[in-house]
């Protein structure tokens, strides 16, 4: 394999990674794999010649470091608040998570399509 050709693999890569961290449903694993793609692209830019690119991920790689250490200092990720059951907001989030629901919690999701489903609700919601 010549040396071009293992430079264009690593962007190739660098961008799979970068692509590919879009796709993260989870704010930690997005940050962790588009830090891998940048810190591959930093290389990449830095070997290539291509400064403006290198410093660029380097920038970006480091904001994925700060970042990641924000959210591990977190002291409150959840909040838990007490909402009535028939809350629109309540109708709304088990509607839109009725299929998860469904697949999660089989027994709870029969309790509130028969109607047995009263009393008070806690959620968590992002702080």
């Amino acid at each position: 394999m010549t040396h071009s050709t293992s430079l264009q693999l690593l962007g190739y890569a660098a961008s799979i990674l970068i692509a590919v961290s879009l796709l993260m449903r989870s704010i930690v694993r997005l940050r962790i794999v588009n830090m891998a793609g940048a810190a591959t692209f930093s290389v990449y830019g830095f070997l290539i010649g291509a400064y403006p690119v290198g410093l660029l991920n380097l920038l970006t790689t480091m904001i994925n470091v700060v970042q990641l250490v924000r959210l591990q200092r977190r002291r409150e990720i959840f909040r838990i608040l007490e909402v009535a059951p028939d809350s629109r907001y309540v109708r709304y989030f088990l509607e839109f998570e009725a299929s998860d629901i469904e697949r999660y919690f089989p027994r709870l999701r029969s309790r509130i399509r028969s109607g047995s489903f009263c009393g008070s609700l806690s959620v968590m919601i992002y702080a």
